[in-house]
C-alpha cells in the first residue's frame, strides 16, 4: 500500500492524475483517487491491524454535528467490518434474517460470510459476532475458484432456497436453503444473459412474493438503459431499467408492499464513490416496459461512503422498514467493508 502511494506521488509530480490503480482480480482494475488512499493510510497508522472478526463503529457523516438522516432514511448504526481470513472482503450482496439477528453475504471470490447482528436496547446496530467465511460450492461439489467464482447477487425464494447470479461466466445457480452445505443446480437464464459484458452482468436481483425473479444488469457507467428480466424456470420476459448515469444498478430488495428498492453505485474518477437508492412501484414492473425508479436517497460525501453494492430490507414488528447496505472493498487497503442500517420512516404502510 505504501509503495502504491509512493508511486502515485511520483506520477503526480510528472503531471499524471493523482491516484492509485488497484487490482481487484482477474483483469479488473480500479483507479482510486489519492484522497481515499491517504485517508486509509492515515487511519491504519493510528488504529493498527484489526483483530479477527473485529468491528469499528462508523457515523453517518464524516462531519461533526451532521443530522442522523438522509431523506426519509434515519441512520440506525454503522460498522466497519474486519476479519483475519484473507478470503474476507469483496462483499457484493447481503440478506438479513427476518428477525434481524443474523446475515448472509456473498463475495465476488465465491465466499459466503455469515454472522450475528448485535443491537442495543433502542434497536441500533452496535456490533457483529461469530463471523464465518466459507466457500460457495460449484455444481460438482467443489469450492468455486477462478472465473467461476464471481458471485454477485443472491435472492431468497419464498419456498426456500437461493438463486445466485454470477459475472464473468454469466449464469444463475439455484442453491438449497443452507448455502454453505449445498451443491447447486444450473438454472435456465434469460436469452441475452451470456452476451452481457464480462463485468456488466446481473448485480441486482430479488424475488417477488410470488417467486418471480427480477434481474437487472449493471451495464456501463455512461448507460442510462439497462437490460432487465422478469421470470424464472418457466420463462423470462424482458424490460428496460432506466438508471441515472453515472450510477449503475448493483443491488435490489423487495419492500413489504411489493415495491422494489434498487441500489445504484457510482464509482468513477474524479467524482469518487456514491450511492443512489431508487424505489420502483410494483405496478411499473411490466414486461416490455421501461422502468424508472424514484430517488429515495443519495449517499455522497461528507456522508460515509464507499463502494456500496448490497442492499436488503426487513420489517420489524410495529416499526418502519429497515434498510441494510454493505460495501465491496475490492480487497483493497484503501477501501472498507461497511455495513450501514437505516429506518425507512415514511414506509409505515
Amino acid at each position: 500500500m505504501v509503495q502504491s502511494l509512493r508511486s502515485a506521488l511520483s506520477r503526480a509530480a510528472a503531471g499524471y492524475p493523482f491516484g492509485v490503480r488497484l487490482r481487484k482480480h482477474g483483469d479488473r482494475y480500479f483507479h482510486v483517487p489519492a484522497f481515499f488512499v491517504i485517508a486509509a493510510v492515515l487511519a491504519g497508522c493510528g488504529a493498527g491491524l484489526a483483530a479477527d472478526g473485529s468491528i469499528r463503529p462508523v457515523p453517518l457523516s464524516e462531519e461533526a454535528g451532521h443530522a442522523d438522516r438522509v431523506g426519509p432514511l434515519r441512520f440506525r448504526g454503522g460498522l466497519e467490518l474486519h476479519h483475519d481470513d484473507p478470503a474476507f472482503g469483496g462483499l457484493s450482496s447481503i440478506r438479513v434474517t427476518p428477525e434481524g439477528t443474523g446475515f448472509t453475504a456473498l463475495s465476488d471470490r465465491g465466499r459466503i460470510v455469515t454472522g450475528s447482528l448485535i443491537h442495543d436496547a433502542e434497536g441500533r446496530l452496535t456490533g457483529t459476532s461469530g463471523l464465518v467465511v466459507t466457500p460457495l460450492r460449484d455444481s460438482d461439489g467443489t469450492a468455486l475458484t477462478g472465473r467461476r467464482s464471481d458471485s454477485e447477487e443472491m435472492a431468497h425464494l419464498p419456498g426456500g432456497g437461493w438463486v445466485v447470479s454470477f459475472e464473468r461466466e454469466h449464469r444463475l445457480m439455484r442453491y438449497p436453503e443452507v448455502l454453505a452445505a449445498g451443491t447447486p443446480t444450473a438454472m435456465t437464464g434469460p436469452d441475452g444473459l451470456s452476451g452481457l459484458g464480462g463485468n456488466s452482468g446481473i448485480e441486482a436481483m430479488a424475488a417477488l412474493a410470488d417467486g418471480t425473479l427480477v434481474l437487472i444488469a449493471e451495464g456501463e457507467a455512461e448507460e442510462e438503459r439497462h437490460p432487465g428480466w422478469l421470470g424464472g424456470e418457466g420463462g423470462w420476459q424482458s424490460f428496460t431499467y432506466l438508471a441515472q448515469p453515472p450510477y449503475r444498478p448493483v443491488g435490489a430488495a423487495v419492500l413489504p408492499d411489493g415495491d422494489l428498492l434498487v441500489l445504484e453505485r457510482r464509482y468513477s474518477w474524479p467524482a469518487g464513490v456514491g450511492a443512489r437508492i431508487a424505489r420502483v412501484p410494483r405496478e411499473r414492473l411490466l414486461a416490455g416496459g421501461e422502468v424508472a425508479g424514484e430517488t429515495v436517497a443519495r449517499l455522497e460525501r461528507p456522508l460515509t461512503v464507499d463502494n456500496y453494492e448490497g442492499i436488503d430490507v426487513r420489517r420489524p414488528p410495529g416499526g418502519p422498514t429497515r434498510v441494510y447496505l454493505i460495501s465491496d472493498d475490492n480487497f483493497s487497503a484503501s477501501q472498507r467493508t461497511l455495513l450501514l442500517v437505516f429506518d425507512l420512516e415514511e414506509d409505515r404502510r
